[in-house]
């Protein structure tokens, strides 16, 4: 995958990948393109140049910004990791600057919500005389330790804006999915949780932390793949006694009536002050749960986009009022388009998978893959997840992406020999289509740093035994 595809989708479950980059559905109206014949120039949409998208002109870590190929980035993931040189950083931040891993060069930085690395223009402050000429208003005070409606603390000092990394103290993972099951025990049909943790004390980082596992993991290390677009993740049980946390009550519904869900009045989940889970208070969900977003074709005479809404009235202890702010974002999530392994692909998927000890071999996944655009955070993701750690695989969509990628023999013998996997042992594999998205959730008081990750997924669920 492009760094698009490492972005902050790189870690989606809970506070590993956060996609940051909220855009609009580029796929859903037709494509301008201008082309150029400039070096590093690429193809973008002219209706909406300020929107980076993937371009076949541009390196697998780069995006089209303005008709220039452009370094990609996640401005929420950051200046995260302490380093003192290169050789401390890894994957997709490999370059230490100011001491902080990063995903730019010396002289760049990430642009929120575009994703992309930018020069910097240092601008001098204007000289201030000794005393203030007569009759010249006074400037405003500036906001010294005002608190955004990020949720951050603002440090002004000497007239420099400063935003601390501060740690995680609560995060939540809201999982919407629609499971098709071609061999194995999982469960197929609709199914949605909603899980919340108290972290303060516990020294978190933005990346750190599982909540999709049976138990809240820590991820303790991450190993790129070269020549991939997979990476191994171990996992290290926290030994901490982690605390529940409260979001207030859930409502999971359809925005604009598009017929996302097939549940009338929407997917209630509530807070259990006595288990310190969330319960669904709706009932029973209907197999059939999502109805995929669609593009025009053969198959489909409209486009038809679908989006969820997640909201809560918040709890007082946690958040302030109701969350989250949509800050002119009112779509919501995109319900993926679903996915169709091509027949040789599902041919595979109804089969378990079984590693060869000896010489190995590939497998090819092919699927109708979407050619017209992309759709800010979705990605197509194959992974393999054991109680020791994960073999994640992630792949954009758009012009000039591959048509297919390979499960390499030589991945499977890594990730079997990294994680110490025993002969005959057999785990799930998962291929989907998912969309993932954080929220903006203001905090109860400036000490909290809130993370809600929201993922809607069309999963496939196969075996595989080494």
């Amino acid at each position: 995958m492009n760094t698009a595809q490492k972005v902050s989708s790189k870690y989606l479950q809970i506070v590993l990948l956060v996609l940051g980059g909220l855009g609009s559905l580029a796929m859903y109206s037709g494509i301008l393109l201008q082309q150029s014949c400039k070096a590093n120039s690429c193809s973008y949409d002219t209706r909406k140049p300020d929107s980076p998208i993937a371009a076949f002109e541009c390196a697998a870590d780069q995006l089209c910004y303005r008709g220039t190929c452009a370094k990609a980035c996640n401005a929420g993931q950051e200046s995260l990791e302490e380093c003192a040189s290169d050789s401390d950083c890894s994957g997709a931040r490999p370059f230490c600057i100011n001491d902080r891993c990063s995903s730019c060069t010396e002289g760049e930085t990430c642009i929120a919500k575009l994703d992309v690395c930018r020069p910097v223009t240092d601008i001098p402050l204007p000289e201030v005389p000794d005393k203030p000429v007569a009759g010249t208003p006074l400037p405003p005070q500036p906001r010294d330790a005002g608190i955004l409606s990020t949720g951050f603390k603002r440090l002004v000092d000497a007239g420099i804006m400063v935003v601390p990394v501060r740690p995680i103290t609560h995060a939540a993972l809201i999982d919407v999915a629609q499971v098709d099951v071609r061999t194995g025990v999982t469960q197929p049909g609709g199914s949605v949780s909603v899980r919340a943790v108290n972290l303060e004390g516990n020294g978190t980082e933005l990346r750190s932390w599982r909540l999709d596992l049976n138990d809240v993991a820590w991820v303790s290390n991450v190993e790129p793949l070269d020549n991939t677009n997979c990476e191994i993740r171990t996992f290290t049980s926290t030994g901490v006694q982690v605390v529940p946390a409260n979001f207030g009550e859930v409502l999971i519904d359809d925005p604009g009536s598009t017929g996302s869900l097939n549940v009338a009045e929407g997917i209630t989940f509530g807070y259990n002050s006595m288990t310190g889970r969330y319960i669904n208070q709706t009932g029973n969900l209907p197999s059939q749960l999502l109805n995929y977003s669609t593009l025009a074709n053969n198959m489909n005479s409209t486009s038809m986009p679908r989006f969820i809404h997640v909201t809560s009235d918040g709890d007082g202890s946690t958040t302030t009022g109701s969350w989250p702010e949509t800050q002119g974002n009112t779509n919501g999530h995109h319900v993926p388009f679903e996915l169709i392994p091509a027949p040789i692909t599902d041919t595979i998927l109804q089969n378990r998978i079984v590693v060869d000890a000896g010489v190995g071999r590939d497998y090819t996944f092919r699927w109708n893959r979407i050619n017209t655009g992309e759709v800010a955070g979705e990605t197509v993701v194959l992974r393999i997840t054991t109680q020791a750690g994960e073999l994640f695989c992630e792949y954009f969509e758009g012009p000039g992406e591959a048509e297919q990628f390979s499960l390499l023999a030589g991945v499977l013998s890594n990730f079997r020999d990294n994680l110490g996997i025993q002969r005959g042992e057999v785990f799930p594999l998962v291929f989907e289509r998912v969309t993932a998205k954080r929220l903006q959730v203001v905090p109860a008081n400036n000490q909290q740093n809130l993370y809600v990750i929201v993922k809607v997924r069309h999963s496939i669920v196969s075996e595989i035994q080494f």
